[in-house]
């Protein structure tokens, strides 16, 4: 893992999937991208909440 914070950029197209969040943490096929320790992490230095699905 980086110490280097996520860009503008990085941040702004997890803001842009947040809607999404809990569909894909729903879906089985795509769980194992979205429950993962590292969006957790990139999530907060961007300001994004980890949803409560």
């Amino acid at each position: 893992m980086s110490s280097t914070p996520p860009s503008e950029t990085c941040c702004s197209r997890l803001r842009e999937q947040t809607p999404c969040f809990c569909g894909y943490l729903n879906d089985p096929s795509l769980r194992q991208f979205a429950d993962n320790p590292i969006i957790r992490t990139v999530g907060n230095a961007c300001g994004v909440a980890y949803p409560q699905c």
